[in-house]
C-alpha cells in the first residue's frame, strides 16, 4: 500500500524535487455521466517524491513517483490502487480512464487488439523501438471515447482490469475517433 502514482515523463520528469512538493493529485474528480451539473470538487493530495523514470525520446515514457501522504488517507478518500501487468502479450480488449483537456473522469474503450509501435511524435521526440501500445478505440452505447491534451500518462488497461501502459499520446481526438494512440509499455518502462 505504498502511495505510488504513475504518469508519463513528459508530464514533468525533469522537474525540480521542491516542485513535485507542489504539484497537486486530485481524486475523485468524476461525475455521474459524462457532464457534470456542477463542478465536482474531488479529494486533494499536494506533494510527491520521485522515485523512478525513463524520458519520451529514446524510451517509454514514465515516471514514478510517491505521493506525500498515507494509505490511511487514501482509503479515506476512496483512492483505489491499481494493479499492473509487465506483459508482452497484446491484450485484446480494454479501457483507459484519464482527463481530456483535464476535464472530469472519461472511460474510453478498446475492442481490438492492441499492437505494438515506436513513437514518433513528429516534435523530435522518438520512443525506444517498439515501447509502446498502439490502440484504436471503439465506439460503446455512451459514444465513442478518445484522448486530448491532458489525457498524458493515463493508464491502458487490459482486459483483466490491470495496468499495461501508460499514455504518450497519440492523434485521436473528437473528430479524428479512428485515430490511434501510443501507451508506453509497462513490460518495457
Amino acid at each position: 500500500q505504498t502511495p505510488y502514482f504513475l504518469t508519463a515523463d513528459h508530464c514533468g520528469g525533469d522537474v525540480s524535487s521542491s516542485d513535485f512538493g507542489e504539484w497537486i493529485f486530485r481524486f475523485n474528480y468524476e461525475s455521474a455521466g459524462c457532464t457534470a451539473t456542477s463542478e465536482p470538487s474531488g479529494n486533494n493530495v499536494t506533494g510527491c517524491t520521485k522515485k523512478s523514470r525513463a524520458p519520451l525520446n529514446g524510451g517509454s515514457d514514465f515516471l514514478l513517483l510517491q505521493l506525500n501522504t498515507t494509505s490511511t488517507n487514501l482509503k479515506n478518500i476512496g483512492a483505489v490502487y491499481n494493479g499492473w501487468r509487465n506483459t508482452t502479450t497484446a491484450s485484446s480488449s480494454g479501457v483507459s480512464i484519464h482527463h481530456p483537456s483535464g476535464d472530469i473522469k472519461k472511460i474510453s474503450t478498446y475492442t481490438s487488439a492492441l499492437g505494438t509501435a515506436t513513437y514518433n511524435g513528429g516534435t523530435g521526440n522518438v520512443g525506444a523501438t517498439n515501447a509502446h501500445w498502439r490502440v484504436y478505440w471503439a465506439a460503446t452505447t455512451n459514444g465513442h471515447g478518445v484522448t486530448e491534451g491532458g489525457s498524458s500518462g493515463s493508464p491502458i488497461f487490459d482486459n483483466n482490469g490491470l495496468v499495461i501502459g501508460t499514455l504518450s499520446g497519440g492523434s485521436s481526438y473528437c473528430d479524428a475517433t479512428s485515430s490511434p494512440d501510443l501507451y508506453g509499455k509497462m513490460s518495457y518502462h
